[in-house]
């Protein structure tokens, strides 16, 4: 493999056969086993911003905002992966599907920035200067409230360049829908263990409820 990788520097460096598309955690990953890994890709933005929220991830610094890298909505997760020609300088936030808060999530619209366009006139050899401010876009924000592993909430917020609203109006739907989509298969699953656990006990045990 270490051959392989020599000779083939840009390799899955799990299946050492197609040629790596994905980074995830310093491994270079092709889109299958990206995706056989962390399910399938619905959707993807590369070039998404990341404007902190997430307790274990800073955003920005002296001359930004935001930190830079590429979003997915899989069928399992949100990933948001900062890239980094220094591996060591890599990192990434999963989010499971599962335990975002779907109630709370939301998106938010901020001014990217304004310019001034300035104009003048000159009458009789008296100058005349007019300035107007407009905004060059919106920037939308998606924030999505989740409980982690350790059980801290958390609620990381990305930035979704949107011409005209269509990126940001796509994204709603595919990740509200799959949201809901891994909710109900949750819920069906529990269900589905708990009538197999209720008729596999004997007649005449008692099931005692243990408190959370």
């Amino acid at each position: 493999k270490l051959m392989t990788i020599q000779l083939r520097p840009d390799i899955c460096r799990l299946c050492f056969r197609d040629k790596s598309s994905y980074y995830y955690k310093s491994e270079q990953l092709c889109r299958n086993c990206f995706e056989l890994r962390y399910g399938k890709i619905i959707i993807d933005k590369r070039g998404a911003e990341y404007y902190g929220g997430h307790k274990a991830h800073l955003a920005g610094g002296l001359f930004t905002k935001a930190e830079y890298g590429s979003l997915y909505l899989t069928l399992k997760y949100v990933l948001f992966i900062h890239l980094d020609k220094d591996p060591s300088k890599m990192w990434e936030i999963k989010i499971p599907l599962s335990p975002i808060m779907i109630e709370r999530w939301r998106i938010e619209e901020e001014s990217r920035r304004k310019q001034v366009a300035a104009g003048g006139s000159s009458l009789e050899n008296i100058g005349f200067g007019a300035g107007v401010i407009y905004e060059t876009g919106k920037a939308h924000h998606i924030i999505i409230p989740y409980m982690d592993e350790n059980g801290i909430p958390q609620e990381p917020r990305f930035g979704i360049s949107s011409f005209q609203g269509r990126a940001i109006r796509e994204w709603a739907s595919q990740f509200y829908d799959q949201v809901v989509n891994v909710k109900k298969e949750k819920t069906r699953t529990d269900q589905e263990v708990t009538t197999t656990f209720r008729s596999q006990t004997p007649i005449g045990v008692s099931i005692i409820a243990q408190p959370n």
